[in-house]
């Protein structure tokens, strides 16, 4: 974590609040254009750890800040792709960051999500939690429509999935989605531009 800052004034109560980020670095592959510090292949053992370590972290900072709870103007869920997470190790997530984070005050609770870890049983699962707990926005990293490109980025054949995916979202009470689209990626052209 490196050294901490001089948090000073931040200690008392009137300290502003603030923006957070939350890095999940779980995935299920490694997409050829991510440069993000990710990991593929664990378990639930392991990413039960990564859930506790980010608690003791987030311990850390609301210690140094001499704060009950950290208050928080936004938060950023990312990674990584925290809905890789099972439901179970979901919701302890969102445990472990309602006990140490005042959202009272966020005006944005978003994350970065999957199109395949929202659809089917799990997937309304994972929505209602991130509903339950408060978020209003979703990122979507859909990447791009074309099938032979997303082969190439080492993406699962998703259009039709990131379909289901917005209606899902859409069904559970999300009105704020966001799309993430690559552009000038290898094997696009600008009709599969405008395809997608």
């Amino acid at each position: 974590m490196g050294s901490m800052p001089d948090c000073g004034a931040f200690g008392s109560r009137g300290y502003p609040p603030r923006s957070a980020y939350l890095h999940v670095p779980f995935c299920k592959r490694q997409c050829t254009f991510c440069h993000y510090p990710i990991v593929t292949g664990t378990g639930d053992d392991e990413q039960a750890r990564v859930i506790e370590l980010l608690a003791k972290e987030m311990d850390i900072w609301r210690d140094r800040l001499g704060l009950d709870r950290i208050r928080a103007r936004s938060v950023l869920v990312g990674g990584g792709t925290p809905t890789h997470l099972s439901p179970k190790l979901f919701r302890q997530l969102h445990e472990a960051i309602e006990q140490r984070v005042d959202l009272s005050g966020c005006t944005q609770l978003t994350y970065d999500v999957h199109p395949s870890d929202l659809v089917g049983p799990e997937g309304i699962e994972r929505l209602r939690i991130m509903r339950d707990y408060g978020s209003n926005r979703l990122t979507l990293g859909l990447q791009e429509m074309d099938e032979a490109v997303l082969k190439h980025m080492n993406r699962p054949p998703s259009a039709a999935l990131a379909r289901e995916a917005m209606e899902e979202c859409r069904r559970q009470g999300f009105d704020d989605l966001n799309i993430e689209f690559i552009f000038g990626y290898p094997g696009q052209s600008l009709e599969s531009w405008f395809h997608t």
